[in-house]
């Protein structure tokens, strides 16, 4: 199923990859250094992007809750 939104479509994954348009499907990769993790973690958090928001399971949320109580609560200490 395709849907357009001012000019952007959507469809699944799957249905664009099989379209072989090379200006699709680029991914970036980005190395951080270990002493940023948490700032961006807890950066990602506030705008909802999490293990939960992104996976909706029993098993992500237990990890959000985990996150923000052992890492992000150390963070704001």
């Amino acid at each position: 199923m395709e849907m357009t939104v001012d000019n952007v479509y959507y469809a699944k994954h799957e249905d664009v990859f099989y379209l072989n348009n090379t200006k699709q499907d680029l991914l970036w990769k980005y190395n951080l250094p270990a002493s940023e993790r948490i700032k961006v973690l807890q950066k990602l958090d506030m705008m909802n992007i999490n293990s939960y928001s992104l996976f909706g399971t029993e098993d992500s949320l237990m990890d959000m809750v985990a996150k923000r109580e052992f890492l992000l609560k150390e963070m704001n200490l």
